[in-house]
């Protein structure tokens, strides 16, 4: 794997109108989501886009959404990164791949 995305992880679940696709990094004072969050089932038309910040000591969190339409290639990320496999959402479609990231 490329060092320059080493410190970035994956997740994605998904099922009937729902998916969760998140890339992380972690660094000793907080954890940074890009997120790609779609709720059909709750009414959303469109995924929803940003940013999440998690403060690692006090777990505080902060959202910062895309206020703009957005296209996003995030699903071709877990080709290049590995996935954070102590994330609830898991690595979905991408679980039982093996993939070559030399």
């Amino acid at each position: 794997m490329s060092s320059s995305v080493a410190p970035f992880r994956f997740n994605h679940y998904s099922r009937f109108q729902t998916e969760y696709l998140e890339i992380s990094a972690r660094t000793d004072h907080a954890e940074y989501r890009v997120y790609k969050h779609y709720l059909g089932e709750f009414g959303d038309e469109k995924p929803s886009y940003g940013l999440l910040i998690t403060d690692i000591k006090s777990g505080t969190e902060q959202r910062f959404e895309c206020a703009k339409e957005v296209f996003d290639d995030l699903s071709v990320l877990p080709d290049v990164l590995e996935c954070d496999r102590e994330n609830a959402l898991g690595c979905g479609a991408f679980e039982d791949q093996t993939i070559d990231r030399n």
